[in-house]
């Protein structure tokens, strides 16, 4: 379940106990509407749900998303972030990843905007993962420096929609994926070698990317040269620095609304 069901469910019982029509208005009245509760509480859980302090290790640091893996078979994939998960070679969790550019900025390739620069908050609030997991790249600051820049420089750009290995989108604009624009940040040859996986485990292609890509006019490119979130993260150059895990605090909500579970290892 997710947290923001919850907490809507909290906006609800309020609603619900201005039971009279005339509470109702004199509530409006006074500016109490629900977009505005709804934006108060996100505000208050965001502050309170600290993200790891990297300290100087935050810039150039990768971020992964993680969720828990659908209860559904990879072949009933309906969200593309369940889909990329279906064809993960190592872990079936890891959805997403991004480049940090100090501690709390994320520049990732999305699947409705591109690449683009935002708080690492927005981006817990747009993706909802259950779990992040934060690793820093085993390299000279002058690399880091490099892929920091080229993420920067990149901003903007469309997203990679059929994960062409040349960097173009189905029209031909410049474009990344999420694990491409990582990959190519720091260095694609620093990450393991990978072809991409649109099949289950018995060879046959996925329905989801059947469709996903016959939107596009184009055939499913089983077997191209590409990368996967799960593939970065399995990279030798990575250390694991932190997780931040959602799930434990929603086990924690009726005590405490707004908790954080953060471990870190140095």
């Amino acid at each position: 379940m997710n947290i923001f069901l919850v907490v809507m469910a909290v906006f609800i019982v309020i609603f619900l106990k201005l039971d009279t029509q005339e509470t109702r208005r004199g509530a409006l009245i006074h500016g109490i509407r629900i977009s505005n509760l709804f934006i108060g509480f996100q505000t208050i859980m965001l502050n309170a749900m600290n993200f790891p302090d990297l300290g100087r290790d935050a810039p150039g640091s990768i971020v992964f998303f993680l969720r828990t893996p659908p209860e559904t078979p990879s072949t009933s994939s309906k969200s593309f972030s369940d889909a990329v998960c279906a064809v993960s070679k190592f872990d079936k969790s890891v959805f997403h990843v991004g480049l940090l550019t100090d501690s709390d900025t994320l520049i990732h390739a999305t699947c409705d905007f591109g690449v683009v620069k935002q708080s690492l908050e927005d981006a817990v609030l747009a993706l909802e993962p259950t779990a992040l997991e934060f690793y820093t790249a085993s390299v000279s600051p002058q690399r880091r420096r490099k892929a920091i820049k080229f993420a920067k420089q990149c901003v903007g750009a469309a997203y990679n929609d059929v994960f062409d290995p040349l960097c173009f989108d189905s029209v031909g604009r410049k474009a990344f994926y999420c694990c491409q624009l990582v990959a190519t940040a720091y260095g694609r040859h620093l990450f393991p070698p990978h072809r991409l996986i649109f099949s289950d485990s018995e060879g046959k292609l996925i329905p989801y990317w059947v469709k996903y890509f016959e939107k596009r006019g184009r055939l499913v490119p089983e077997g191209a040269p590409g990368s996967h979130p799960s593939v970065i993260r399995a990279a030798s150059i990575l250390t694991f620095r932190a997780a931040w895990n959602f799930l434990a605090v929603k086990s924690r909500m009726p005590r405490n609304l707004v908790d954080r579970v953060v471990c870190i290892r140095g």
